[in-house]
């Protein structure tokens, strides 16, 4: 009897379906942009299951850095790659693929592969820029313009990894001091500060801001609604969507295989078909509505990858501590200077310089200024002081020359 029993309960183990692999995908995308993708994988990876799991970039870096079920690091956020990377986090990559090679900064080639990607622009509502008579925004310049007062929305560099690389887009085509005047001029005009990307697409579709700086994936979830409209900056880059695989995963096979999948001909079909809002990396055909612009993105320099990791905390930092954490005083300050201005029939470029100069320029955040930022927290402490002083001392001087102008 007890044999029998023995060989009945081997029998029913047999015969038991194969439990399905669980591959689990840690993102700083929208999960809702992921999830088509997710469900055609699935229906032809023989039923795999998928988790995944949504975070900022620092939130993910810090899961990863602990115990953690993570196989696919998916993110748009080549500074998140790149500290994974340093951090022997990111397993050596056996995908070779050589159209998106040119998408891949070159520290990030062995470790990752790039499956789609996005551009920058600008967001418009068509009927509140109407209300306010504005044309609408193709470039940087058009949102400079007072009108937009309280009406703009960006998320911060500190919170988004996606708005740094718009910002460090900026800083790098327009030159460091000419970035950061376009910028905190253009501060004038923020409603808030949104504290996630995707914060700032909601913001312009519920018809609480006239116009948001974003990138299209986030854009085109809501473009459904035809009262919104998008531009891409005329020198948008390419961002990339990277896609790699954790170093302490127990499903590398199916991690790549799933990779695979996203850069075949079918995968690649699906993304640009999916509510992922983002460009295949292979190219469109040549009667796509959507040709010219991948085109055009795809043509455009990459960023200086090197500069980009180089000074990304202090560029996060000067952002906070210029815009973020000023706001109000920013937009009062320039409301008084627009008025001035209107009131002489001219610029008051001596006023604007106070108003936009920083408190250090590119040339000083030279190596040994880095290392000091990097190894000495009282170092970067005692600056971060300095440039709230240096902030607020120039504001001071930019008001009291303003209430000298009869």
């Amino acid at each position: 009897m007890t044999v029998y029993r023995f060989l009945i309960c081997l029998l029913s183990f047999l015969i038991l379906p194969a439990k399905s692999e669980v591959l689990t995908i840690g993102t700083t995308l929208s999960v809702d942009s992921l999830q088509y993708l997710i469900e055609e994988w699935q229906s032809t990876s023989s039923g795999s299951k998928v988790k995944t799991v949504n975070r900022t970039a620092f939130s993910l870096e810090k899961r990863l850095m602990q115990p953690n079920d993570i196989d696919i690091i998916f993110s748009s956020s080549p500074i998140l790659l790149e500290n994974l990377k340093n951090k022997g986090i990111l397993a050596r990559n056996t995908i070779k693929n050589s159209q998106n090679n040119a998408l891949v900064p070159e520290s990030l080639q062995n470790h990752s592969v790039v499956v789609a990607f996005s551009g920058f622009g600008i967001l418009y509502n068509k009927s509140l820029l109407k209300s306010r008579g504005l044309d609408i925004p193709t470039d940087w310049h058009n949102l400079l313009d007072p009108r937009y007062g309280g009406s703009l929305v960006i998320s911060s560099p500190s919170r988004s990894e996606t708005t740094h690389l718009m910002l460090e887009m900026l800083l790098q085509q327009q030159g460091w001091q000419q970035g950061w005047a376009t910028m905190l001029e253009m501060a004038s005009n923020f409603s808030t500060i949104s504290s996630r990307s995707f914060g700032v697409a909601e913001k312009v579709k519920v018809g609480l801001d006239s116009a948001g700086l974003t990138i299209d994936s986030y854009a085109n979830i809501v473009l459904k609604n035809k009262n919104l409209g998008f531009n891409y900056f005329p020198n948008s880059i390419a961002s990339a969507t990277f896609v790699a695989i954790n170093e302490k995963s127990h499903n590398k096979k199916l991690a790549n295989e799933f990779i695979n999948f996203l850069l075949s001909k079918e995968g690649q079909y699906f993304i640009f078909n999916s509510n992922s809002g983002k460009f295949p990396i292979d190219n469109l055909s040549k009667n796509n509505s959507l040709f010219l612009p991948q085109q055009r993105l795809l043509q455009q320099p990459k960023l200086n990858h090197l500069l980009l990791m180089q000074r990304q905390a202090i560029v996060k930092k000067l952002f906070d501590l210029a815009i973020t954490f000023r706001l109000k005083q920013l937009q009062d300050s320039w409301h008084e200077l627009y008025k001035k201005e209107k009131l002489q029939g001219h610029g008051l470029l001596d006023i604007r310089k106070l108003l936009t100069q920083m408190p250090i320029n590119e040339d000083d955040i030279n190596q040994d200024f880095l290392i000091k930022v990097q190894e000495d927290k009282n170092f970067f402490f005692k600056k971060e002081s300095e440039w709230i002083n240096f902030f607020q001392n120039k504001n001071d001087e930019a008001i009291k020359n303003l209430e000298n102008i009869e």
